[in-house]
């Protein structure tokens, strides 16, 4: 497993991650001639075709994109679990850093590390806190420090060396600044009126071409649970009435919150929003900062 391995090839082999993928050409039909300018990702080892790419795209094996992680794990990163998704067109590792405290809270410090194989994205790493007390993903964009960051890759000892000390330095920046903007948010009032206000705000009306009984319910379910969440909850109770308490409102529903409609996607949502970040909770917090 993750846990007790000491360098990026045996993280690797334990968790079953050392396959590679090659690009192949596409043909239609009868033809004998390849379509131009594309290509198909495909897994040597059980020849699944993970996504279709232009060929100017660059396969990045996952020894390559996580080989600069041998360099993180004497500096107190703990690689806890990984695997795939979608056959493997994502590759993912979750390590633990050292915790932390934003207003007198504990937070675990969580980084995610991705390898993507579809052509959908480049090496990233995004850095997820979890608030403790309500197991709350803080996806947050703050404005001063990145969550998310790509990672170079060239094989190059000294460019691994950097990246690795990047990573701890962007985590630590992250976690700053995530404390700084706590402090001013928990510091700004907001009225129990204008809380009501600005949920029913983040509820999207119904499309014409929804069931309209249906999605109205849904839209009133998605209130409800909102306004329960930041009323009732005790962990909230030395922050309601702020806005940081809004936000953890608003955080807790997107971690938590049952999808409306039952998908094998649900849990594949909730990690894309570590690894992509998560557009609805960014909107929401920039409309509740112009509050």
């Amino acid at each position: 497993g993750a846990a007790q391995a000491t360098d990026a090839g045996s993280i690797l082999n334990g968790l079953n991650l050392n396959w590679e993928v090659q690009a192949q050409p596409i043909y239609t039909g009868t033809s004998k001639d390849p379509i131009p300018g594309v290509q198909a990702t495909v897994r040597t080892d059980s020849d699944l075709v993970l996504g279709v790419t232009s060929t100017k795209y660059k396969i990045v094996q996952n020894h390559q994109a996580f080989d600069f992680i041998s360099d993180l794990i004497p500096q107190g990163i703990n690689f806890v679990k990984g695997g795939e998704a979608r056959k493997g067109s994502m590759a993912w590792l979750l390590a633990e850093a050292p915790s932390f405290k934003v207003l007198g809270e504990d937070y675990n410090s969580y980084l995610l590390f991705v390898n993507r194989h579809d052509g959908k994205g480049s090496v990233r790493v995004a850095n997820t806190p979890i608030r403790v007390a309500c197991s709350n993903a803080i996806n947050l964009a703050l404005r001063d420090a990145s969550r998310i960051w790509s990672i170079r890759h060239s094989g190059d000892i000294d460019l691994k060396l950097r990246e690795a000390q990047r990573t701890i330095q962007q985590a630590a920046e992250y976690q700053q600044q995530l404390s700084v903007y706590a402090t001013n948010m928990a510091s700004e009032k907001i009225s129990e009126i204008q809380v009501h206000r600005f949920f029913e705000g983040l509820m999207e009306p119904p499309s014409i071409t929804s069931d309209s009984s249906r999605a109205e319910q849904n839209t009133r379910n998605r209130y409800e649970e909102l306004v329960t969440r930041y009323f009732e909850a005790p962990d909230l109770a030395d922050f309601r009435g702020t806005k940081w308490g809004v936000i953890q409102a608003l955080t807790d529903f997107q971690t938590h919150s049952a999808p409306q409609r039952k998908t094998s996607t649900f849990q594949e949502r909730v990690f894309q929003r570590s690894a992509n970040g998560d557009a609805w909770l960014n909107q929401a917090v920039l409309e509740l900062e112009a509050a």
